[in-house]
């Protein structure tokens, strides 16, 4: 039996537009967009998803990264650009409240402090859900094992108890061997059907 629901944010809850934060950095630095791509350092951002870096020595090293062109590249710029790859909710995330009266749910997210601070308060969601895990205070990003663990830990159920929604193939692959229920979203139709299957049908 389910007993919490484990909902990622971006993709599945909120739009993600990770194009208009290239958009606002290629205007910022005159580099093309393939060049801005393989300059990004993935590496660094998955440190700073983990907390292992604040806000401003991510800043630092993505300026580095980027090369002389980002020279003039100011904090508030970089800021802006930062903030705006997260756009409007899906319609998933109304019905976060409907489903919340019948069983627990939690947000589970590979995310990094500025958005949570800066933006999620923004989203009715956010203050609607049991609990949060967010993986800049975990150490931890999914697919990793640990966070599914922390997780259940914090909600207080076993794994066969859970049921985990993401976008990510691989992060659903990792929940499932934990022992989690997961469904790959693709779309809020297919996500609809995935609930009703399973028995929630007042939420829309």
């Amino acid at each position: 039996m389910i007993r919490t629901l484990f909902f990622d944010i971006g993709g599945v809850l909120v739009d993600l537009h990770p194009e208009r934060t290239e958009t606002l950095l290629q205007k910022q630095t005159g580099l093309d967009p393939d060049t801005l791509r393989d300059r990004f350092p993935l590496d660094v951002h998955h440190d700073y998803e983990r907390g292992r870096l604040d806000d401003q020595t991510f800043f630092q090293r993505v300026k580095a990264k980027l090369g002389p062109e980002a020279h003039n590249l100011s904090p508030s710029a970089f800021w802006q650009a930062w903030m705006a790859m997260v756009g409007r909710p899906k319609r998933t995330a109304a019905w976060i409240s409907v489903l919340r009266q019948e069983v627990p749910v939690w947000l589970l997210s590979n995310t990094n402090r500025y958005h949570v601070v800066h933006l999620l308060p923004d989203y009715p969601f956010y203050s609607q859900v049991d609990g949060a895990i967010f993986s800049y205070e975990t150490g931890y990003r999914k697919p990793e094992a640990g966070i599914f663990h922390l997780a259940l830990e914090r909600a207080g159920v076993a794994p066969e108890e859970a049921l985990f929604i993401d976008d990510v193939e691989a992060n659903v692959t990792a929940a499932r061997a934990v022992g989690l229920e997961a469904i790959h979203f693709h779309t809020p139709e297919q996500l609809a059907e995935e609930l009703h299957r399973r028995g929630w049908n007042s939420f829309e």
